[in-house]
């Protein structure tokens, strides 16, 4: 539960993380409490420092309620832009799917953004610890994240579907 004013999990940095290259999904379940007034408030972040100028991936539901996916280089990014608002006080399901600068984003198992980016892989992004409900500093998340995945590898949408109702075995590749 976060209140969206300095609520986080941070997660040290590791060789699990710095090993992500060119494949990575992200999933969780989110139950946003209210829009952020300009403010895009961070479901996950990695990033190597605080502000817009470090190299960084990120997913972020957006001040529109669209959730959104990002990678910077410093003073640069990339980005995925959702098409469908998240509903507030609802627990939905949010899965990202980045491969070699193919960002597929899904709601509740359904593809709702595609885009290529430029950025074709996050192993830039070193020795930096992963927080979820903000970003380094800001971006604080208001409402409920439950049930974080990650995996180095882009998972497929019946993956993505069968992990919203199933744990991971821990046998996985």
């Amino acid at each position: 539960s976060f209140d969206g004013q300095d609520d986080y999990v941070d997660i040290s940095t590791s060789s699990s993380l710095d090993n992500i290259s060119t494949e990575l999904t992200v999933s969780a379940w989110i139950n946003p409490s209210n829009l952020s007034n300009g403010v895009h408030p961070r479901i996950v972040d990695r990033a190597e420092g605080s502000g817009g100028v470090n190299d960084r991936w990120y997913l972020t539901w957006s001040p529109t309620g669209t959730v959104d996916f990002g990678v910077g280089f410093a003073g640069s990014g990339n980005e995925c832009l959702g098409n469908s608002t998240v509903a507030l006080n609802n627990w939905t399901n949010i899965s990202v799917i980045f491969n070699s600068g193919q960002v597929s984003i899904f709601i509740n198992g359904i593809l709702d953004a595609s885009a290529t980016i430029s950025t074709t892989s996050l192993s830039h992004i070193q020795n930096c610890n992963l927080k979820i409900g903000s970003a380094p500093i800001s971006s604080f998340f208001p409402g409920k994240i439950d049930n974080v995945r990650l995996w180095n590898t882009a998972l497929t949408q019946q993956e993505i579907q069968s992990y919203m109702t199933t744990s991971p075995t821990g046998n996985e590749a």
